[in-house]
């Protein structure tokens, strides 16, 4: 987490404090992480304030050589292949939870309909998913889905 004075760059700005956070689940949703990094970006910020407008704290400029950069994340990221690399579609799914969310066609009674995948898991390193939401219908089993 870090708090950083604004620029007119993308998180370009001086860096007032930093701190570190630690999960006991991994791979964690990108919804449950963004909770925990607001809890305690908002700790921080109530800690930060009064000793910036104190004068006791020094920005410290960002090493721009070490930024890194990511496409644009669209609706069409959240495709998955079925039969890819199970990490990696495990990953996607728990970080792409709230949007673009992740998705796959499956073909039923005769149509191609979209399935959202809700939560999956890894077991004997295959991806098993456990909850799908079908195009138009509700939350369910995966198994469930697969039965029809």
């Amino acid at each position: 987490v870090t708090i950083m004075l604004l620029d007119a760059g993308m998180d370009s700005g001086p860096i007032l404090a930093q701190a570190t956070i630690e999960s006991n689940i991994w791979p964690i949703k990108a919804s449950e992480l963004g909770k925990l990094l607001v809890t305690e970006g908002g700790k921080m910020l109530a800690e930060v304030i009064p000793e910036w407008i104190a004068g006791k704290i020094k920005p410290e400029t960002q090493n721009q050589s070490e930024a890194t950069f990511t496409k644009k994340v669209t609706k069409e990221d959240g495709l998955i292949e079925l039969d890819g690399d199970a990490y990696k579609n495990l990953l996607k799914i728990k970080a792409f939870d709230e949007w673009p969310n992740t998705y796959f066609f499956a073909n039923k009674n005769g149509r191609q309909i979209r399935v959202k995948i809700v939560d999956a898991e890894i077991k004997n390193d295959e991806l098993k998913i456990t909850k799908v939401i079908p195009e138009s219908k509700k939350e369910m089993d995966y198994e469930d889905f697969l039965r029809g």
